[in-house]
């Protein structure tokens, strides 16, 4: 996984890689970053947790999701 300083990684009960990270660009919501995802990934290969949480199936897709947003 890629390391930075604004987000923790970890995995969860579904084995899967989660990301926590800070608002982007002080957004006031978490809008762009779900919207991207849509955009981005297959439905059933990640999810929103909340509050800046997201979950990604392949890691891969973790590390894209983390170059793009922090």
């Amino acid at each position: 996984m890629i390391e930075t300083k604004n987000c923790q990684y970890a995995t969860n009960f579904r084995g899967w890689y989660v990301v926590s990270t800070y608002q982007p660009d002080g957004n006031t919501a978490w809008t762009p970053l779900y919207r991207w995802c849509e955009e981005t990934f297959e439905r059933r290969t990640w999810s929103y947790e909340g509050e800046g949480v997201f979950a990604f199936q392949n890691e891969r897709d973790a590390n894209w999701f983390t170059l793009r947003w922090i």
